[in-house]
């Protein structure tokens, strides 16, 4: 008859454990893309002021925008990097943002497309 009641008792506590919620909250979204060029990373570093570039201590130019608020790597073979948003929507314009705002000096034939998730 123990054994009977202690089954139970475990049944009705995985039943409770099923039944809890969990709240899932979006923390940072990460959209990569390709360039479809390479990049001189050197001339886009001191050609724009929000980037840092350091070859012998990381390969990749790092950009930095504030709204939306992210951080791009981009790398010489023309994929990039960003993370740091909240939202898909976010991470799909600050890629546009980047390559619009620097068109002139490089991607010059890039294009950014959402896709769903």
């Amino acid at each position: 008859f123990m054994a009977e009641e202690s089954k139970t008792a475990n049944l009705e506590e995985e039943e409770e454990e099923e039944t809890e919620v969990i709240n899932i909250r979006l923390q940072n979204v990460v959209c990569s893309l390709s360039l479809e060029t390479r990049l001189d990373l050197d001339k886009i570093a001191q050609s724009v002021r929000n980037a840092e570039y350091n070859p012998k201590k990381f390969q990749a130019l790092i950009m930095r925008i504030r709204e939306p608020k992210t951080t791009a790597l981009i790398f010489s073979s023309g994929k990039m990097i960003v993370t740091g948003a909240k939202l898909l929507t976010d991470s799909v314009n600050a890629a546009k943002k980047i390559c619009c705002n620097n068109k002139s000096c490089w991607f010059l034939r890039s294009k950014v497309h959402s896709k769903q998730l």
